[in-house]
């Protein structure tokens, strides 16, 4: 069964927080064009978040995944879920 990520960010700096929340609906696109597997439209716009904000680790994960899916599509069934291999 899938799961949700939150990220909760009252901890980050003010300009960072307005950052984030101006990426938000981007971040969102990304993700829903990631799990239909869209991944040329998904990378596009993760591109756009780390223009907002360069040292965000989540698109760059994401990115790192569709580089990955790319030259090795997942199956019909895919979900958009990520399986760990590794701790």
């Amino acid at each position: 069964h899938p799961f949700y990520v939150y990220e909760v960010f009252n901890i980050d700096e003010e300009k960072i927080k307005e950052k984030k929340l101006q990426s938000l609906k981007i971040l969102e696109e990304a993700i829903f064009h990631y799990r239909k597997k869209n991944f040329r439209e998904s990378k596009k716009l993760f591109f756009e978040v780390l223009k907002i904000l360069p040292n965000d680790p989540i698109p760059q994960m994401y990115i790192e995944r569709i580089q990955y899916f790319i030259k090795n599509p997942p199956s019909f069934e895919w979900e958009g879920i990520w399986k760990f291999f590794e701790k």
